[in-house]
């Protein structure tokens, strides 16, 4: 459920027409699969707060520095004896 969760974050937050016509189906999914009996209540609140500490590091973590280090193919190489 969590997963779930955070791909219709995601697509709220960068494809907005995709992120609306899943908002309704995770929503639905949290309720019934609390409906269903397939997991406790406790159990989606908890998938909740995983999806919160996932979109959460993504805020954080998501980007890279201004000063992050060039990938290694775009680096010169020091060539030299052996």
């Amino acid at each position: 459920m969590a997963a779930a969760v955070v791909a219709c974050a995601c697509a709220l937050r960068y494809w907005r027409p995709l992120g609306l016509i899943l908002a309704p189906l995770t929503l639905g999914l949290v309720l019934s699969v609390v409906y269903g009996q397939f997991h406790y209540a406790v159990d989606a609140v908890a998938g909740l707060i995983v999806a919160c500490a996932v979109l959460a590091s993504l805020r954080i973590y998501g980007t890279a520095p201004a000063g992050a280090p060039a990938p290694l193919a775009e680096q010169k190489l020091e060539t030299g004896p052996a």
